[in-house]
């Protein structure tokens, strides 16, 4: 499963996440400061080995001097499965979580504003497209060789565009300026399926695997043929993805529920004191004293006698 290494990498930016958030909580601007490095880091990093060692920029073939497996090595080794090019997205995103936590702190809405929406989604469009067919008018399309300039650009600006793309289908649809796209995103056919995108992870290339090795005569192209294999291969995915999550993600899941759920249980009862005696008498409850078990005043007396409780054993 080497395609697994999606997830190393995501796992090194998780633990760099951490001490970032930190220095955002401590000092706003020089957390900024901190994740704008950060990106100026990973964006030069990627095209700086771009330039010095030729990479190219897919799997395709585009160094008429190189073979593509060779060509795919060079990538690998140096660009593709490295946490600094996952990065420019990833510190990106944390940008854009840090702008959305600041506003719903401050309980402030943006004013509804026409500018806005249509410069936001023209930018958006723009940088998506730029990233996706960027290519195509780089020489993609033609057996010539991609001139090394071109990559250069393509490799530095191609990932921060596309991620400010999704960032502002983000943001469009936390301060209404989404709409249609809002609407579609919020169906709630897409609640099953995100839940197993993980197990689809993980399996999707054996089963693609399985299919083409089973075969027993070339492919003949078509339209028709590939939609075909993409439908059916996406089904399989997701029904075996549907079976990991039953047997495996989902009673994993409510252990882990039932550990923390009785970890909670176990702290309750060790915040109880026991009386040392039993009164014999039951008390009697004076009217409009707060005495009720579901009052606001009862509960919070609960919680100082708990936490008083707990002060003691420590010191003891």
């Amino acid at each position: 499963m080497n395609w697994t290494w999606f997830l190393s990498a995501d796992m090194q930016l998780f633990m760099l996440t951490p001490p970032v958030i930190a220095v955002l909580i401590k000092c706003p601007k020089l957390g900024m400061g901190l994740l704008g490095a950060l990106l100026t880091a990973c964006i030069v990093a990627v095209s700086g080995l771009v330039t010095i060692y030729g990479l190219p920029l897919t799997v395709m073939d585009l160094q008429a001097s190189l073979p593509t497996s060779e060509a795919l090595k060079f990538d690998y080794d140096y660009n593709y499965d490295k946490p600094w090019l996952g990065g420019i997205n990833y510190i990106v995103g944390m940008a854009l979580a840090v702008l959305l936590a600041k506003r719903r702190s401050n309980s402030s809405k943006i004013r509804w504003n026409i500018g806005i929406f249509v410069f936001g989604w023209a930018i958006s469009f723009v940088l998506a497209y730029f990233a996706i067919f960027g290519l195509y008018y780089g020489g993609l399309d033609t057996p010539v060789q991609m001139t090394l300039s071109r990559r250069w650009v393509y490799a530095a600006l191609a990932r921060p565009a596309w991620a400010v793309a999704i960032g502002w289908v983000i943001f469009a649809c936390q301060f209404d300026y989404g709409f249609a796209v809002k609407s579609f995103l919020s169906q709630r056919i897409w609640t099953p399926l995100s839940r197993l995108t993980y197990a689809a992870f993980l399996i999707h290339f054996i089963i693609l695997q399985s299919y083409f090795t089973s075969l027993r005569a070339m492919l003949n192209y078509s339209t028709y043929e590939a939609l075909s294999i993409f439908f059916s291969q996406v089904v399989a995915v997701y029904a075996v993805a549907y079976l990991a999550f039953v047997v495996i993600e989902m009673p994993l899941r409510q252990l882990g529920r039932i550990n923390s759920q009785s970890t909670y249980e176990t702290n309750e009862d060790d915040d109880v004191t026991t009386p040392t005696t039993t009164p014999t008498t039951t008390p009697t409850t004076t009217p409009n004293k707060g005495n009720t078990p579901n009052t606001p005043g009862n509960r919070s007396r609960g919680l100082a006698d708990r936490l008083f409780n707990r002060a003691k054993k420590g010191e003891n």
